[in-house]
């Protein structure tokens, strides 16, 4: 993703806009956002709330699906009387991951519960 940020700063009045342009890897357009500030003191600030914002975008981008997830899981764990979450790596866990394979190769789901 590539954050693309700029500036402009109104002297008379001590405000500041800022206008952020998110790119995605493919050269999608993701995200066209602006700020305005009040009290906003030189030029220098302007660009240093710029890039603020540039960096509060980006690590909002970024974790906003992975937050929405976390937050579901945080959730749910009061379902259980104790859960653990740990990385297990694949050479560990190949029976889940072969059923993950195999359901992502034939597009279609499964539950099989025993008895």
């Amino acid at each position: 993703m590539t954050i693309q940020f700029d500036a402009a700063f109104d002297n008379s009045n001590f405000k500041s806009a800022t206008g952020l342009v998110v790119w995605g890897l493919m050269g999608e357009l993701l995200v066209l956002k602006s700020t305005l500030h009040n009290n906003v003191s030189s030029p220098f600030a302007t660009e240093a709330y710029a890039c603020l914002e540039g960096i509060k975008l980006g690590i909002s981008m970024d974790k906003s699906v992975i937050g929405a997830i976390i937050r579901d899981i945080q959730n749910k764990k009061p379902c259980f009387q104790e859960i653990i979450f740990q990385h297990i790596y694949r050479l560990g866990n190949s029976q889940a991951h072969r059923i993950a394979k195999n359901t992502l190769d034939r597009g279609e789901i499964s539950y099989l519960m025993g008895e």
